[in-house]
């Protein structure tokens, strides 16, 4: 079954203030039957967090692409996590050699999914949050990590990061839905005391299905763009997507016409104020 995917990575307003780049970065890929979607946000004490994030977000997708089944398969999780971010850093290192700068100034974290046939594969190290859709409850996978000091998180250039990096593995049996935040997403979208998310998830997931990928990219952007307007948040705002036809998430032809009008037009999303609790 085809899964569609959408991402949408916006500035923030601090960072538009001082001149910053935006630092988080979003990727979506397919090959090889396997369907990917990748998040990083830079690290903002590093100056050129925002090309690193770049690279490792278009660089697992494809290395998850050509690697599925033995990153599934192999029991040994830190072999595959040493492999994975052996792999990343080999990028970097590249990348800094272009941008003649320090590995550690092109510091990100990373989140990603991937899903092929059956089964999906994720990985997160560092901030930001991982969901799921099964049936109608949208779920957690992974929370934030925090590193020793307070504000503090873990990246892909960390010392270590192949024992931070978390990986999940299983069946994608009754999901219908994966997605990624950056933590200026996450500030919105996700209750973390209750480890709730907004129900505005759902229903983004409901539209692709009905209006398609490229349309659901400008749908994003237009909310998140609402988001940093309107909210306390000053940071970055990302997020990625994929979802497929399930009972529970309709295609067009399969959605009654009362459905469609609850979802639609966009302008719901902000009359209702759902991306705050």
């Amino acid at each position: 079954m085809n899964w569609l995917q959408s991402s949408c990575a916006l500035q923030g307003r601090m960072h538009f203030e001082e001149g910053i780049p935006c630092q988080d970065k979003t990727f979506s890929y397919y090959n090889n039957n396997t369907y990917i979607i990748a998040l990083a946000d830079g690290a903002s004490s590093a100056e050129y967090s925002h090309y690193g994030a770049d690279v490792v977000v278009e660089s697992i997708c494809k290395y998850i692409a050509e690697s599925f089944d033995e990153l599934l398969q192999n029991s040994d999780a830190l072999y595959v996590k040493t492999n994975i971010i052996n792999y990343l850093i080999g990028k970097l290192e590249q990348e800094s050699i272009k941008r003649n700068c320090e590995i550690n100034e092109l510091a990100s974290t990373l989140l990603f999914a991937a899903v092929k046939d059956d089964k999906f594969f994720i990985g997160h190290i560092g901030d930001g949050v991982i969901g799921y859709l099964k049936n109608k409850d949208l779920k957690v996978i992974s929370t934030p990590q925090s590193g020793e000091y307070a504000n503090t998180t873990f990246f892909v250039t960390s010392n270590k990061a192949n024992y931070y990096l978390r990986i999940y593995r299983g069946n994608t049996n009754d999901v219908s839905g994966f997605f990624l935040m950056s933590d200026g997403s996450s500030n919105c979208l996700y209750q973390k005391k209750k480890k709730q998310f907004s129900p505005v998830i759902f229903e983004l997931m409901q539209q692709m299905l009905l209006i398609g990928e490229a349309e659901t990219e400008l749908l994003l952007k237009e909310n998140f763009e609402f988001i940093i307007e309107h909210t306390e948040t000053g940071d970055d705002c990302s997020i990625s997507l994929m979802c497929r036809e399930t009972k529970y998430l309709k295609p067009h032809e399969k959605t009654l016409l009362i459905e469609k009008c609850e979802l639609f037009p966009i302008e719901v999303l902000k009359i209702n104020n759902k991306i705050a609790y």
